[in-house]
């Protein structure tokens, strides 16, 4: 019993001291640990501008960069943002994406209706062993044409795309 008490007493002092060891040391005004941050660093240094969102409204920053406090531009002359009043980073990207979804679908049912209506008229007659593999192969490559049609045109589309929201 007396042992029971001693580890109990033991364990509840040292449990805030375990729990404080295993919360991460972020080191950043985000609350990203270390490699997340030096992944959204190197994101955000590659990119021509950023839009930043929070308390003040939103900003587009050009040519930015980002420190442990701040998110600014590589200039002098350009806007800085700190962290802490950050709710949302976002980046410009293509729609190559989704552009090749909507392709792949598109493509892909008309592929559906042209083998069907291609294999029910070459085989009428009955003298086709597998009309439903043709249907199938016209159908693959329609939908896989489309999805590169769909890709190409949605490249040059640009559009924002958030790296970053506060919790």
């Amino acid at each position: 019993m007396r042992t029971r008490l001693i580890l109990l007493l033991a364990t509840a002092l040292l449990a805030p001291d375990a729990t404080a060891a295993q919360a991460p040391e972020t080191g950043n005004q985000l609350g990203l640990d270390s490699l997340s941050f030096a992944e959204l660093q190197r994101l955000i240094a590659s990119q021509d501008s950023v839009r930043a969102r929070g308390s003040f409204g939103e900003v587009v920053i050009l040519r930015p960069a980002l420190t442990p406090d701040s998110l600014l531009a590589a200039t002098t002359l350009g806007s800085r943002v700190g962290l802490s009043d950050v709710t949302r980073i976002q980046v410009r990207g293509g729609a190559s994406g989704p552009g090749a979804l909507v392709g792949a679908g598109i493509g892909f049912a008309g592929g559906l209706a042209a083998g069907a209506a291609l294999s029910s008229s070459l085989c009428s007659d009955g003298g086709c062993s597998n009309a439903g593999g043709g249907t199938a192969v016209i159908a693959l490559g329609a939908t896989v044409a489309g999805a590169l049609v769909g890709a190409l045109i949605g490249a040059p589309l640009r559009k924002w795309h958030t790296v970053y929201e506060a919790r």
